[in-house]
């Protein structure tokens, strides 16, 4: 009796932590200043720093966090591909040093918001001549191909700033797949982060989730590290 008593008591002291590494968020530097990101939504985690380099970088960003559900977790492998929705965390690397004001975010903003359309497609560009040129040096011989991306609105409140878009991406001799990509631009302490939440389309209620995610994320993050 007393030794399942000792045994329940270890297990009601440990309760509070096996719960924050069901809901793990993320500690991460941005230059000198540290900044808190807790988990996206319920169910994910953040892959830890073993796992966050098999993620692909991005040009002019620096990873920070990546959160996939506990599942995913388990199974992911380098380089990180085939789940069906994951979130990241990145900084910009021009920006990364500089003090940014709420006149400096909104004025960015205000310059992006003109080229959206265009610098969307120029990433959608460059993902696809990367993937084919990885292919080419893999000797494999499929085709990839991403269609132009279809525009799912923006969203913005103070501080943040967001677009949601649908893509297609096929390759030779396999089904379509369409995906829904969140992207949002925070001032977070100071400093310019961005978000993505990537989740594969099944139908429209995949386009409420992601956006839904992304908007509640960023009120959490912001929330979290007040200047």
């Amino acid at each position: 009796m007393k030794r399942n008593l000792i045994s329940l008591s270890i297990v009601l002291l440990a309760w509070p932590v096996l719960l924050a590494a069901a809901d793990s968020g993320c500690t991460a530097k941005v230059r000198s200043l540290n900044v808190s990101i807790p988990a996206p939504a319920e169910g994910f985690v953040e892959v830890g720093n073993e796992k966050r380099e098999y993620f692909r970088e991005h040009e002019g960003t620096r990873l920070l966090c990546a959160f996939v559900t506990s599942t995913d977790l388990q199974r992911l492998r380098k380089p990180a591909e085939g789940g069906d929705r994951y979130m990241l965390v990145r900084a910009g690397r021009k920006l990364e040093a500089r003090d940014v004001s709420p006149a400096d975010f909104e004025r960015v903003i205000a310059a992006l918001k003109p080229q959206l359309d265009t610098r969307i497609n120029d990433v959608v560009k460059k993902t696809e001549d990367k993937l084919k040129s990885d292919y080419k040096e893999l000797h494999r011989r499929e085709e990839v191909s991403i269609s132009q991306p279809v525009s799912l609105g923006t969203f913005e409140t103070k501080d943040t700033y967001g677009f949601g878009v649908l893509v297609s991406a096929s390759v030779s001799g396999r089904p379509n797949k369409k995906g829904v990509i969140e992207t949002v631009l925070i001032r977070l302490n100071k400093r310019f982060v961005y978000l993505y939440v990537y989740a594969l389309y099944v139908d429209e209620t995949t386009v409420k989730w992601a956006r839904d995610t992304a908007e509640n994320w960023a009120r959490q993050i912001l929330a979290s590290n007040p200047e």
